[in-house]
């Protein structure tokens, strides 16, 4: 208990990470110190087979495994970081000209909506200007 509320008091926290996988949920917790990082707290809980064929069963185990990592864990703040798995995050650059970027949320979305079979007023589709390209003799924005 000591050790701690010594790395409370002396380091950075950092967001709790939680990872949400098919068969149980993953948290840790770092803390940094003159550049080097520290685990904090860390925990799993196992999620049962039969969440992965209920949806609203799905939610309500992730929600109570969470819970239950955060109170008989170590961790630190309500901050917390996660990731989308491949099958819930799709990405694309997408490359237009100086003149179409004038209507660049509309000519995205479509485009967006198209290539992934999207419904662009239903779906959250979202982008980034990621600088100029030049592509033949024309310099293009490209979007992800």
């Amino acid at each position: 208990m000591l050790m701690s509320k010594w790395i409370v008091r002396n380091h950075k926290i950092l967001p709790i990470g939680v990872d949400i996988g098919h068969s149980c949920i993953k948290m840790i917790q770092l803390a940094e110190s003159d550049g080097n990082l520290q685990v904090l707290a860390a925990g799993q809980a196992p999620m049962p087979a039969s969440a992965a064929l209920d949806e609203a069963q799905r939610s309500r185990c992730v929600v109570s495994a969470i819970r239950q990592l955060l109170s008989h864990g170590r961790f630190r703040g309500r901050n917390a970081v996660s990731a989308l798995s491949a099958d819930e995050l799709q990405i694309t650059s997408v490359r237009l000209a100086e003149a179409e970027s004038l209507q660049v949320d509309k000519a995205l979305r479509k485009e967006a909506a198209q290539r992934f079979n999207l419904d662009a007023d239903v779906d959250a589709i979202d982008y980034l200007l990621a600088g100029s390209v030049r592509q033949d003799d024309e310099v293009k924005n490209e979007f992800i």
